[in-house]
């Protein structure tokens, strides 16, 4: 499935730019897996800080092509990101199936009764509490209400 994914993206994957310039012109990113093709050079600096809104969009349709799994993949799309940086912001920020929400007092017993159980094992945790993260979960239980 990997290869057929790499395969399907080496042939051209193109990221659509058109939301990201004063212009108004088109612009588009040929992006090639495997080295068979790149308009970027392999030695690029990595972008630290923060997100721009354009970068979340192109990452938004990038995941919505790809799906939430080649991070590495989707990273070629958008200079200077790596794939760890693009699974963290979408699993963060951007995926919407992620309760953005403080944390009901459901929850929070919950939480505190799996943590009596798991320990430290925040992902375990956070499988127990739908669209709730490992690091939202680690975050709440310190917080006193």
């Amino acid at each position: 499935m990997e290869r057929e994914m790499e395969a399907a993206a080496a042939a051209s994957v193109e990221v659509d730019a058109e939301d990201g310039g004063d212009s108004g012109e088109e612009a588009t990113q040929a992006v090639a897996v495997g080295g068979v093709e790149s308009h970027r050079k392999s030695g690029r600096d990595r972008v630290k800080g923060p997100w721009s809104p354009e970068e979340d969009a192109i990452l938004s349709r990038l995941v919505s092509k790809f799906g939430a799994r080649n991070w590495s993949l989707i990273a070629r799309g958008i200079d200077g990101r790596s794939g760890k940086s693009c699974r963290l912001r979408w699993g963060n920020q951007l995926d919407p199936s992620v309760k953005r929400k403080p944390f009901t007092d459901e929850e929070d017993q919950m939480i505190i009764a799996a943590h009596a159980f798991h320990g430290n094992k925040w992902a375990a945790i956070a499988r127990l509490l739908p669209g709730r993260t490992d690091n939202a979960v680690k975050k709440n239980i310190g917080i006193p209400r």
